[in-house]
């Protein structure tokens, strides 16, 4: 699927990256929740560069990084419910007795 579009007469070509946990400022800021899942690998934001860099030159539509987080979409998207059941379910379990 390529999607192209015209702004102001000029071409434009829309890409999607679907970014897992990359490490940024966002776990930092005040009174944002803390990153449950503490086992999942916050990858640096310089392991971004490469995969978008390549998904331009090849004129790919869609990319996830890393390659393992199409999984977790899909299977979010399945059944949303269950997933955000068992997400409460996980983040109950490691919240301190």
């Amino acid at each position: 699927m390529q999607v192209d579009l015209a702004v102001a007469g000029l071409p434009v070509k829309v890409h999607v990256v679907n970014p897992g946990v990359i490490d940024t400022e966002l776990f930092e800021l005040p009174d944002n929740d803390p990153l449950v899942a503490s086992e999942v690998e916050r990858l640096p934001v310089k392991s971004m560069v490469q995969p978008v860099l390549d998904m331009l030159a090849a004129g790919t539509f869609e990319i996830y990084v890393p390659d393992w987080f199409p999984s977790v979409v899909s299977r979010k998207f399945a059944d949303p419910d269950a997933f955000l059941a068992g997400t409460v379910q996980y983040a109950s379990s490691k919240e301190p007795a």
